[in-house]
C-alpha cells in the first residue's frame, strides 16, 4: 500500500479519487474543506481506517505534512470560480505560488512522485451547440 496525499481533495474530482485509491492505499486528503466534504462524502468512505485529513490552507504546507507521503496528487486550486475574478491577488497566490510552494516541499521532504492534475474548467464553455 502507498501512502498518497490528495491536496484539494475536497472538490468534486478530489472525491471521486478518494474513493478509488482508498481500496489499495492510504489517503491523506489536504483541503481546507470550504464545501463540507466529509460531511456529504462520509458514506462513500465510510469507516476507512485508511482516510486522513488535513485541514489547512495551502500556503500553510510544511515538512512535516508530508511526512512518509510516497505520492502528492495535485488538485488545488481556483479554477473558473467568480471568486478568483473578485480577488485576482489571492488566485495568483493560490495557483501559481503556493502550489510551487507545495511541489518545492514535497521534493524537499522526499516525495517519490508528485502529479500535477488540471481541472475540468480548463476546457470552459462552448457557446456552440455540440
Amino acid at each position: 500500500m502507498k501512502k498518497i496525499l490528495i491536496v484539494g481533495g475536497g472538490g468534486y474530482v478530489g472525491t471521486e479519487l478518494t474513493q478509488k485509491l482508498l481500496k489499495n492505499n492510504y489517503v491523506t486528503v489536504y483541503d481546507l474543506f470550504y464545501f463540507d466534504w466529509l460531511i456529504k462524502n462520509k458514506n462513500k468512505v465510510k469507516n476507512s481506517k485508511r482516510l486522513f485529513s488535513i485541514k489547512k490552507d495551502i500556503l500553510e504546507v510544511n515538512k512535516n505534512d508530508l511526512k512518509n507521503i510516497e505520492i502528492v496528487c495535485d488538485l488545488a486550486g481556483i479554477a473558473n470560480d467568480p471568486s478568483s475574478d473578485l480577488n485576482k491577488k489571492y488566485s495568483t497566490k493560490i495557483n501559481y505560488e503556493a502550489r510551487y510552494r507545495f511541489a518545492k516541499i514535497a521534493k524537499e521532504s522526499g516525495v517519490k512522485r508528485y502529479i500535477f492534475n488540471s481541472t475540468c474548467s480548463i476546457y470552459g464553455f462552448n457557446k456552440k451547440s455540440i
